[in-house]
């Protein structure tokens, strides 16, 4: 996340306008609460998406939570605490500011020479993609640049992060909530 932070800081000052804010789109409207809906549908329709494919992945479920339960690493009490919260808030806000906010915004430049809707596109699609790329989970990538695509449009028709922070937050809060749930006798599954 540092590497995030300190490449939009980097792009902002030496080929943005040094206004960081506006530089990465970081602004926040009350329509962007929206958003926490979006992430909360969006994890389970990827879910669904996965459903054909579940009966061809031998140990499927495993392989498929295997990443969340890396993550978490058997931690306990306040170490598991500070992993969710970090999953939940600290990887929507650096993960958006540098995909959505220097990305996003650096391809649309770029590719906006191409069209005035395929640029765009483009953009949108490719950022998506390199974001689920990043992640480097071959079972969740299709799932995950789904969501980056949709992240993406979000982000670019808004012209603003906030939606799209609070999206990527609620969908990583419900797959928080998916692992931690049942270890507390909760049953949430996806």
């Amino acid at each position: 996340w540092v590497g995030f932070f300190g490449g939009t800081f980097l792009a902002s000052t030496v080929r943005g306008t040094k206004r960081y804010v506006a530089d990465m789109g970081l602004g926040f409207r009350w329509i962007d609460a929206v958003g926490l809906v979006i992430g909360f549908v969006g994890q389970y329709a990827i879910a669904l998406m996965y459903v054909p494919i579940k009966p061809h992945v031998h140990d499927f479920n495993q392989r498929f939570q295997a990443p969340s339960q890396r993550l978490t690493g058997g931690s306990h009490g306040a170490g598991t605490l500070l992993i969710d919260l970090l999953t939940v808030l600290g990887a929507p806000f650096f993960e958006e500011l540098f995909f959505r906010g220097l990305l996003l915004r650096a391809l649309a430049r770029l590719f906006g020479k191409i069209g005035r809707w395929v640029g765009p596109t483009a953009a949108v699609v490719v950022t998506g993609v390199i974001f689920g790329l990043a992640h480097a989970e071959s079972l969740q990538l299709l799932g995950l640049a789904v969501f980056g695509v949709l992240l993406s449009a979000i982000a670019y028709r808004t012209g603003r992060l906030g939606m799209s922070m609070l999206a990527h937050a609620s969908f990583n809060l419900t797959a928080v909530a998916a692992v931690v749930l049942p270890l507390l006798g909760g049953g949430v599954h996806l």
